[in-house]
């Protein structure tokens, strides 16, 4: 996943997306950028089938900020 640690190391944020089929049970994997999991998306699309599934394209964010040494 995209993490970045800020220079203090007192705080550190992490990105991730994932394809999420909300006509099926369909969830793609955790992906480090959004193109990838717009690429999920568009290949669970292109299955016999899917043509019509409503996908979303998820993205968390987790920020941890350490209050004391």
């Amino acid at each position: 996943m995209a993490k970045t640690t800020f220079s203090n190391e007192m705080a550190s944020m992490l990105i991730k997306h994932q394809a999420v089929c909300m006509t099926c049970n369909y969830h793609g994997k955790w992906r480090n950028n959004s193109d990838e999991a717009y690429e999920d998306a568009e290949k669970h699309r292109q299955k016999p089938g899917n043509e019509r599934h409503i996908i979303d394209v998820l993205t968390q964010q987790t920020t941890r900020l350490r209050l004391f040494k």
